[in-house]
Formats: structure tokens, sequence, C-alpha cells
């Protein structure tokens, strides 16, 4: 049994949860705390057996009905995942990390690091290829986790726009947020339900310039006769 979960603030942004149902929604908050409490993997697994609808339902403290409608909710929204092992949270594994996996992660990072930082014999060619093939390989393992949030009816509708996947993770990941996965995948639920519309930029107006003619400077007798005709159109 789990003595913490995380909770993050990713939900603001998760398309998934903005159209649940508030009876789906808190149904969730409770079955993600009894996921928790049994520390399965996000499956409702107690001793190696699954539990029955029944028995989650009186765990979290609902009516089976209402349990089972707001199941069939999260799992239409991807949130929930039903198979021979019964519901399932998709997002607990990637969400609760061990902390002592979480610390040997760490340690692994720092070893990678101080392993570069003293190889002094890679060329510079040498490291802006390996830098590369890194990059490539995190690139298609966003993409791929990504994918896996869309429904097999999104993926396949995704296969005409194949590019809308690699815009839609650049436009994630520029939002800093805890879960740029779900936010990528909601973007392509929204491009493919309402379509996609490329922002067109207006054209700047130009300004009118204005020319002022320059007017010759009078003196002498000139500026006599202009004065005299000026006072005679106002007599008019």
């Amino acid at each position: 049994m789990r003595s913490y979960i995380l909770t993050k603030f990713h939900r603001l942004h998760d398309l998934r949860f903005s159209s649940l149902s508030a009876e789906a929604e808190r149904t969730y908050d409770r079955l993600y705390i009894l996921a928790g409490i049994l520390d399965a993997d996000g499956l409702f697994i107690e001793h190696g057996r699954t539990l029955s609808n029944d028995e989650i339902a009186y765990r979290i403290r609902l009516q089976t009905p209402a349990v089972i409608k707001s199941i069939k909710e999260l799992q239409k929204s991807n949130l929930l995942h039903v198979n021979g092992k019964g519901p399932q949270i998709l997002d607990w594994k990637h969400e609760q990390i061990d902390l002592n996996t979480k610390r040997e992660k760490d340690r692994e990072r720092q070893q990678r690091h101080r392993v570069v930082t003293r190889d002094n014999d890679v060329t510079g060619s040498d490291k802006s290829s390996s830098q590369s093939v890194t990059s490539i390989e995190t690139k298609s393992q966003t993409q791929t986790r990504v994918l896996l949030l869309l429904s097999k009816p999104a993926q396949e509708k995704l296969k005409s726009h194949p590019q809308w996947l690699s815009e839609a993770v650049a436009i994630a990941e520029t939002k800093h947020l805890d879960n740029p996965d779900q936010y990528a995948a909601g973007i392509l639920r929204n491009w493919l339900m309402e379509g996609r519309k490329d922002q067109q930029r207006k054209p700047s107006a130009k300004k009118k310039v204005i020319s002022k003619s320059i007017q010759p400077k009078l003196t002498g007798d000139a500026l006599k006769a202009a004065r005299e005709k000026a006072a005679k159109e106002l007599l008019k």
C-alpha cells in the first residue's frame, strides 16, 4: 500500500476532463485514491484477485450503478481502460513513480552526465551525431505516448494528417506542462473533430503618406499683395 499519491495540476489543461460530468469526475478521484491503496499499477486488484464492480463501489462509498455509469464515461474519455483484468487508470504508471525508482533514475542520469563530461576523445561531429540520434529517439517516444492516448478511430483519421502529430507535440512542449502528452492528445482530438483552421496573417495596412505642399516664402511687394488679396476675400 502506498503512503502517498502524487497530485498534479495538469487536469486544468487536460481536455479529457472538460467533457466529464461532475459525477464521473468525482468517481475518478475516488478510484484514483483506491488505486493508491491497492498499489497495483492502476488496476483494482487485491491479493491477486480483481475486485468486482460491487466491491469497488463499496470501497469508494458510491452506488454500483453510478460507478458502472462513470466507468463507461471515463473509458470513453480515455481515462480508464477496461480489459480482462478489469478497469485500469491509464495515467497511473507515468504519474505515480516509486521514490526508490525515481532515485535510481536520477543516479543513472547523473552517471551518464559524468561519463559524457570525462569523454574528451569524442570529436565534435560524433557528439553532434549522438545528440541528433538521442533527439530523434526522444521525439519518437513522445509521439508514441501521445498516440496511445488516442482512440483507435482517431489514430486511423490521423493517418491522413501525419504532420499534425509532430506539430501538436511541438505546441504542447512550449506550454511547460506537467503532462504535455495529454495536452498534445487533446489538441489532436480537437483538430480531428472540428478541423484545423490555419490562421492567416492579415496584410499590414500601408500608411498613406500625405505630401504637404510647400508654400514659397513671400517678401516685399509679393507679401503685401497676398495680404491685400486675403483681406478682400474676407470682406466678400
